[in-house]
């Protein structure tokens, strides 16, 4: 096999190897977030939390009754949920200073 033939080869199995990370990281995002990116926002328009999906219903005020921090999302906003509750029918993730409203979905 000559050398000109061997660095194609190689330069391909790279592109394949790097084309599948990426498909798999970007299916990943999808399930967890419902978007087809390679880092989810920090206000994903679906959040699995605790066992259950929620669906982003807008951007919201500030709820202090209960409402503690519970983690933290994969794009990074802190997920706010009550601090007591099996499955909470509301939460909220929190980006710098603007809050967003999730409700269960389903």
């Amino acid at each position: 096999m000559s050398q000109t033939l061997k660095w194609v080869v190689w330069t391909l199995g790279f592109v394949v190897v790097l084309g599948a990370a990426v498909a798999i990281r970007m299916d990943y995002v999808h399930r967890e977030s419902g978007e087809w990116r390679l880092r989810p926002s920090a206000e994903p328009r679906m959040l699995r939390f605790d066992g259950h999906r929620y669906l982003r219903d807008g951007v919201g005020e500030v709820k202090d009754a209960g409402f503690v921090k519970h983690g933290e999302d994969l794009g990074g906003g802190y997920i706010l949920a009550p601090a007591t509750g099996a499955a909470p029918s509301e939460i909220q993730v929190r980006n710098l200073k603007t809050y967003y409203d999730y409700r269960l979905a389903g």
